[in-house]
């Protein structure tokens, strides 16, 4: 028996690899192999301990994550058979799986869409309506924001809106000061609740729901989350420092009795909290899983020691650590650390712009370079800098692919043709392009709705049977014929779904709904060429659905009847749950183009770059003003970490001494972090003191 995918692990990472069946909390620093660890703790159980493919559920926290998984799982158990029946995926995935499987014991219609939380806004802002609260533009879409935020925070707390109820004045408190004077606390648990009985009509769920619905299904039906038991012997849960409340709970939930966890996280890398995120699961996965045992990697295989220098000083500065750990580098000592001081973002921006041009002509590739900033607003003048000096980029964790306003209609047509009950999706697109349905017809179609509590597609279906009736012939004949191509344009498109493939089906939707001359007209008016337009776009999403259908033919997903899930619907729940950072704003998992990179330090989590600039490096920006309290500020401490640790090979930091944006003119100046991390490398204020070939940063300012 082949034992590769032993070789070349250290110590630590051996240790964990092949322990005994026991609950294994791995604390895996930046860049120390956790993936590799990973895989090969699951080519061990598959060979060691003889348990098949289908007893190991692996939990990343994207989707690329979980591909990437699966793809080096089978490069290293060649000859092991079922491969394809491992479960890799994201908790949301993962759920969505659970409940299309079991949809009628988790009450839902086999049909269940996910929206979006522009859906979910959306569908808020008819609720809120008749509240009369006289907000209008900026501050409406903010109030919306905060209620399904806080609906989300709610329900990742395992709170539904009846339980709020009965809740207490600490709850109540927390959840009114979220809304300033806005809205009172049983105004806002009236808009959960009908809220609740929304999604309940039409069949829908929001991606919270996904987790809480899950939960809901194994404490209802034991016999269910028995079956899960005798399924799954190993659970594994990467970035366990990202898991929030509801998360954990599943994990608990999901572990038999012969069942053994792996959790593998980093506390230091805690950056979610906005999520729910919450890194103390991490010490509480030691008291709550039975005998769990701790191991830590500290041997970095990604970046030089000088860039760990700075990441492990900034961190020493931290005392809620679950372990103290110190990396260390098996690169060497790698290129001095270069901190830049520049007098506004503007000229910082000129400076990674021409730094990164003769970097690019020194042979490092631009892909190979990415700049990581705190807010996406900083950004622009990078943008601008770029574009003077030719430089190709691209942006991470911006605008979703998927997000974009042409695949949002192209998937809501497909929705609608997949559940007639989605709402959303149909006044999505009942007047795109335009066929005279105006916002009285849509009233119209809304009351009769309510009417008859049916959903809007339904409503329209009697509109048009009450049109042919010679009694109510003349009221409704001429509002009815508006609605009639619509009406029988979705059955048609869902008729095709049960003949087409899926790409097909999508095509029919652009040529037939008029989306391609409807983007086309405007590309052409907006200049953009055919490369890079919104038809371009809806080619790409036709082409996506090919690769999609192509590999669930090869790894199909099963109902809990054992037949395969459609996939109209997988694909939906497929493009509903793919993250921001894991597709760039062209809609590439993968750019072919050498091209440097720009993101958030959120959405560059996870990735490496052979150079890396961190700009902004400054007081109000890193940390951000808004980390008033420990927790925040440590959360603060973290991130800055995180970015510290995506380079290879040569680290930038720069910070600038006045900042200007669309609020005005701020006076920065170094960030706390940078003047703290700073000293203690360098143990000394006066740099001069130090010979240039000791140093692990050298200082220089860029006017």
């Amino acid at each position: 028996m082949s034992t590769s995918y032993l070789t070349g692990l250290n110590n630590a990472q051996l240790k964990a690899v092949t322990a005994p069946e026991q609950n294994l909390l791995v604390i895996a620093g930046a860049g120390t192999g956790k993936t590799r660890v990973i895989v090969s703790r699951i080519a061990y159980i598959l060979n060691e301990f003889q348990d098949p493919p289908r007893s190991i559920l692996a939990v990343t926290f994207t989707n690329k994550a979980a591909l990437e998984l699966k793809e080096r799982v089978q490069k290293a158990c060649v000859g092991i058979n079922d491969l394809n029946m491992l479960w890799a995926g994201t908790f949301h995935a993962i759920c969505a799986r659970f409940l299309r499987s079991y949809c009628f014991a988790a009450n839902l219609p086999a049909s269940f869409t996910i929206m979006d939380p522009s859906d979910v806004k959306r569908e808020l802002k008819h609720i809120i309506e008749p509240l009369n609260l006289n907000l209008k533009g900026a501050e409406l879409n903010k109030l919306l924001g905060s209620v399904s935020e806080t609906i989300f925070a709610l329900k990742e707390k395992g709170l539904r809106a009846q339980q709020l109820l009965s809740s207490t004045r600490d709850t109540q408190y927390e959840i009114t000061r979220r809304f300033r004077s806005e809205l009172t606390f049983d105004e806002f648990v009236q808009i959960y609740l009908k809220y609740e009985e929304f999604c309940e009509t039409v069949g829908a769920v929001d991606f919270s729901e996904l987790l809480l619905r899950t939960c809901e299904l194994f404490n209802k039906h034991p016999e269910i989350l028995s079956l899960q038991h005798r399924r799954f012997k190993h659970i594994l849960v990467d970035e366990f420092q990202d898991t929030n409340h509801i998360q954990y709970k599943l994990v608990q939930l999901l572990c038999g009795e012969n069942c053994t966890v792996m959790a593998v996280g980093d506390d230091d890398q805690s950056i979610y909290s906005w999520r729910g995120a919450n890194y103390r699961n991490m010490p509480n996965f030691l008291r709550d899983f039975k005998d769990a045992k701790l191991i830590a990697l500290e041997e970095n295989y990604r970046s030089s020691q000088n860039v760990l220098d700075l990441a492990n000083s900034l961190m020493s500065g931290c005392e809620d650590r679950l372990s103290q750990k110190v990396l260390q580098s098996q690169k060497g000592a790698g290129q001095v650390v270069e901190v830049v001081e520049c007098p506004n973002n503007y000229q910082e921006a000129q400076w990674v712009a021409s730094t990164m041009s003769l970097l690019h002509n020194a042979g490092v590739p631009y892909q190979e370079m990415a700049v990581l900033y705190r807010f996406n607003s900083q950004s622009n003048p990078l943008e601008n800098a770029f574009s003077t000096l030719g430089i190709p980029y691209n942006i991470w964790g911006g605008l979703r692919f998927f997000d974009r306003e042409e695949i949002q209609n192209s998937l809501a047509y497909l929705r609608l043709a997949v559940n007639e009950n989605d709402n959303a999706a149909l006044l999505r697109i009942i007047n795109v392009p335009k066929r005279a349905i105006g916002p009285s017809k849509i009233e119209l179609i809304e009351n009769i709705a309510t009417e008859h509590h049916c959903s809007h597609f339904k409503a329209i279906e009697l509109l048009l049977e009450t049109a042919k009736d010679p009694a109510f012939k003349k009221a409704y004949a001429a509002k009815a014929k508006s609605f009639k191509d619509f009406y029988d344009l979705v059955l048609k498109i869902k008729e095709n779904l049960e003949t087409q493939s899926l790409q097909e089906a999508l095509h029919f939707i652009h040529e037939q709904t008029g989306l391609n001359d409807f983007y086309t007209k405007k590309d052409k008016d907006e200049g953009k060429n055919s490369l890079e337009g919104r038809v371009a776009n809806l080619k790409e999403l036709e082409e996506n659905a090919a690769r999609f259908e192509e590999e669930c033919k090869v790894n199909p997903i099963l109902d809990s009847d054992g037949n395969q899930i459609a996939i109209p619907l997988l694909f939906i729940t497929n493009t509903s749950l793919v993250s921001g950072g894991e597709i760039n704003s062209k809609g590439e998992k993968d750019s072919l183009q050498d091209a440097a990179n720009l993101s958030t330090i959120h959405s560059a989590k996870g990735l490496e770059y052979q150079v890396v600039f961190v700009v902004g490096f400054e007081d109000s920006i890193l940390p951000s003003a808004k980390g008033n309290t420990l927790d925040e500020f440590e959360e603060e401490r973290r991130l800055a970490y995180v970015a510290i640790t995506r380079a290879k090979e040569k680290l930038f930091l720069s910070y600038c001494n006045m900042r200007t944006n669309y609020q005005g003119t701020n006076y920065t100046g170094p960030s706390v972090f940078l003047t703290e991390i700073l000293k203690d490398v360098n143990k000394t204020h006066q740099k001069e003191q130090l010979p240039y070939k000791e140093r692990s940063v050298s200082y220089s300012r860029y006017d």
